[in-house]
């Protein structure tokens, strides 16, 4: 027997127990009769489960870390399908610092990368998402996901995939390589077509290792500015200029003040302020540069601006000098962050807890993940997180509408607008964030939370959810990722060449139409 491999019996189950911590999400989508879970731990037990699927026809849906909550966390789309879990697939496998990469496995996890980065390659960092420590890095790149600070999209290097028919394919040069010979990795379009594409946002294969690019860890400084929503159309396209002028890095938030993430003292009542953070790095004559240009160009617009640096603990402000060096003295001196760094000093926010905010910033910009979103999501209904498996907690629902928006100050205030004109129906209190994926789009990352235990309040949250994606499709901000509730009605277009193309590649791909049905793919049953 392969010693990869172990004796299948130990790692499928049908215990119902297990099987309705699987059906339990956070979104309060339906239960879909899952038939059974896997748990693989090898390539070798992984690529088994595929096979008995191919030949005994059972449907399957394949997570990586199970935490796509909103979208639908562990649950599969299809009724009836064995959901196989890869959070035993876990392998950092290698790491190359001569031409920047890293296999993984797709268990392999926010915090597992950052740990071994920041311990044996120093000097390069990934790109976090804002989520948890325990988000999969190989399910959110393939989700397309949005990082902190940095795109990442670009930084897909080369997937290895196991088909249902058993065969493995592998992209680029990686397919002339028996082993990971690093030239298979400099270069990721290889020749031909670029396959790399038909494996992000779908069900065509299931992925078994992924390349991700690394990058270089250089000084920085986290950019944030506080303003009022008047300028909420000034402030972006201000950001988007300074982004085009390479003032700024990739990698730009903007969000209510009042985000369970940002707010302080449980204070989620809109008052018309936004936050919006950035970062530029380089060496220190440049940051210095840009420093003074970017200090000047907010200054002319009265915008209030903080500058943090990653490396030596400095603080900005553009108004005043005094306060920043407060924020030093207290970061530094153990004394005043017992005494002054206890004083409120705006809307009941303490030295203290502005210090931390701010740490939180620096640690995403050097690739270091945190539950901060997670652990401030739990205190809108004071729920103490105990471990990551939000959907099994006592923790508030979540619904999200998440819609590709232009990077412009119009499409920003028109979008917000729209937000607002549907929660104001449904007598919901919707959370605005914007988070650039590209030079020129966000993602927009609209959401409401509810009470999990009343029907009613799950009711017009699904509502909401539906309502919105239709008013955002209308004026043309179709979505950049689906849920699995809404999936079907964008997908199942049968007069959409597009759609039509899709199915044609699935019928080609997975020719018993088993994995992950209905997934970025007209449902075919």
């Amino acid at each position: 027997m392969n010693p990869e491999f172990n004796n299948i019996d130990n790692i499928i189950t049908s215990n119902q127990s297990i099987i309705d911590q699987y059906e339990s999400n956070i979104s309060e989508f339906q239960k879909k009769d899952i038939h059974s879970i896997a748990t693989p731990t090898s390539f070798a037990e992984l690529k088994e489960i595929v096979k008995i699927s191919y030949q005994d026809k059972i449907d399957i849906f394949v997570t990586s870390t199970g935490k796509n909550w909103g979208l639908g966390s562990k649950q599969p789309i299809a009724k009836n399908s064995q959901v196989v879990h890869l959070k035993n697939m876990n392998n950092i496998i290698e790491v190359n610092e001569k031409y920047r990469y890293a296999i993984i496995e797709p268990g392999v996890t926010q915090e597992q990368l950052s740990t071994y980065l920041r311990k044996n390659h120093q000097n390069f960092k990934f790109p976090v998402t804002g989520s948890s420590k325990g988000t999969s890095v190989v399910g959110n790149m393939l989700e397309r996901g949005v990082a902190a600070f940095g795109h990442k999209n670009h930084l897909l290097v080369a997937l290895e995939v196991i088909l249902t028919n058993g065969e493995v394919l592998r992209t680029g040069f990686w397919h002339y390589f028996e082993n990971n010979n690093p030239l298979a990795f400099h270069y990721p379009f290889g020749h031909g077509p670029d396959l790399r594409g038909i494996f992000t946002q779908s069900n065509m294969g299931v992925v078994s290792k992924m390349v991700i690019r690394l990058v270089p860890k250089l000084e920085g400084v986290v950019l944030t500015l506080h303003f009022q929503e008047d300028s909420l159309k000034l402030v972006t396209n201000l950001l988007r200029k300074m982004n085009e002028e390479k003032l700024l890095d990739d990698g730009i938030v903007i969000t209510n003040l009042n985000d369970p993430r940002t707010t302080n003292n449980q204070v989620y009542q809109y008052e018309g302020e936004w936050i919006a953070s950035a970062t530029f790095s380089g060496v220190k004559q440049v940051l210095k540069v840009k420093t003074s240009v970017i200090r000047k160009r907010l200054k002319q617009h009265g915008i209030e601006a903080y500058f943090i640096g990653s490396k030596k603990k400095h603080f900005g402000i553009s108004k005043s000098s005094f306060y920043p060096f407060l924020l030093n003295m207290i970061d530094n001196n153990s004394f005043l962050r017992g005494k002054i760094g206890t004083i409120k000093v705006k809307n009941g926010i303490t030295f203290n807890q502005i210090n931390k905010g701010f740490q939180t910033l620096v640690n995403y910009f050097d690739g270091i993940p945190s539950n901060h979103s997670i652990k401030t999501m739990g205190m809108i209904n004071n729920t103490t997180l105990t471990h990551e498996d939000l959907d099994n907690t006592d923790i508030i629902g979540l619904s999200l509408a998440l819609p590709a928006i232009p990077f412009n100050g119009e499409d920003a205030l028109q979008a917000s607008r729209l937000v607002n004109q549907i929660s104001k129906k449904w007598e919901v209190n919707a959370f605005h964030n914007l988070a650039t994926v590209d030079e020129l789009t966000f993602e927009g990352f609209y959401r409401i939370y509810f009470d999990r235990k009343d029907s009613s309040a799950i009711e017009r949250a699904h509502a909401w959810s539906k309502d919105l994606h239709q008013v955002f499709e209308q004026k043309g901000y179709l979505p950049y990722r689906i849920d699995n509730k809404l999936m079907s009605s964008f997908t199942n277009k049968k007069d959409d060449t597009y759609w039509n193309i899709v199915q044609q590649i699935k019928k080609t791909l997975d020719k018993n139409l088993l994995l992950s049905k209905g997934k970025y793919c007209p449902n075919l049953d």
